[in-house]
């Protein structure tokens, strides 16, 4: 539901879209009004002038009265909806700052990661695998757990749930196997990061049961949340880029933060 607005707010669309239409009517009357005064007057001189006259009297005040007539349809269709389509953007860009949208990029690795974890204190994880991502940003990762009072925890499916390496197998097209093997790769990646973890840094790993359906990275304020298809295999899905306070963001936090109560910890030895 869209979020009701006070006076605080700007207005409410209504009313201003009722000043639109009465401001429409006095324009328009006034020109009717001052082109049938033309017309009248261009009938009262009919007899006393030249033709000459009278002509140009007559098509002066039939030009004015139908700009009056035109003017009510430009003021009650076009301006209107001109003006209905500006009051809904400005609707939608308070809409967008309330959830605390960023932006929407097209394929998650044109996030600039690095510099991110450069300057991250917390980062919270949830994928598959990301086999892709961990490799391209490693040095980011030992980079961000080398920082003294810095915090990693990352979450990923419990590759012994053998239905559910036996679903996600299937959308990503991997035998159960394959995936069980990417999954441990992720896991061994947070074994290490922990043996280099500085003094007061920490790395938490917990194995979820839950089906997967959507990929989350928070770093400090920062969080974005990938899609997942719901057609086979892997294609390029929108990521949405949030800030800490916004509802989207809120909402993608409290799903980690169950995900994380409900998983089971696996020690990283």
């Amino acid at each position: 539901m869209r979020r009701k607005r006070n006076e605080n707010d700007g207005g409410h669309p209504q009313a201003s879209r009722l000043s639109v239409d009465l401001a429409a009517f006095r324009l328009a009357i006034g020109l009717v009004v001052v082109g049938t005064i033309i017309l009248f007057v261009s009938a009262q001189i009919e007899e006393s002038t030249t033709s000459q006259l009278y002509t140009t009297v007559r098509e002066v005040g039939a030009l004015v009265f139908a700009a009056g007539i035109l003017s009510v349809g430009w003021e009650l269709l076009g301006r209107r909806a001109l003006t209905e389509e500006v009051l809904s953007a400005a609707e939608l860009s308070s809409d967008v700052k309330s959830a605390g949208l960023k932006r929407i990029a097209t394929h998650y690795l044109d996030v600039e990661w690095d510099g991110l974890l450069n300057e991250a204190n917390h980062v919270d994880l949830f994928f598959t695998y990301a086999r892709t991502w961990r490799n391209t940003h490693a040095t980011g990762l030992r980079r961000l757990v080398a920082r003294e009072g810095t915090r990693l925890r990352v979450v990923l499916p419990n590759r012994d749930n053998r239905a559910l390496m036996a679903q996600l197998a299937a959308k990503f097209r991997y035998t159960a196997d394959e995936l069980r093997n990417l999954i441990d790769g992720a896991e061994q990646d947070c074994v290490n990061l922990s043996r280099q973890a500085a003094g007061g840094a920490s790395v938490e790993l917990r194995r979820t049961d839950e089906f997967p359906v959507l990929s989350y990275y928070r770093l400090d304020r920062r969080c974005f949340a990938v899609l997942y298809s719901q057609a086979p295999g892997r294609v390029d899905v929108p990521t949405f880029e949030c800030e800490q306070g916004g509802t989207l963001a809120g909402f993608f936090r409290r799903q980690f933060d169950t995900l994380w109560e409900g998983s089971s910890a696996r020690p990283l030895e």
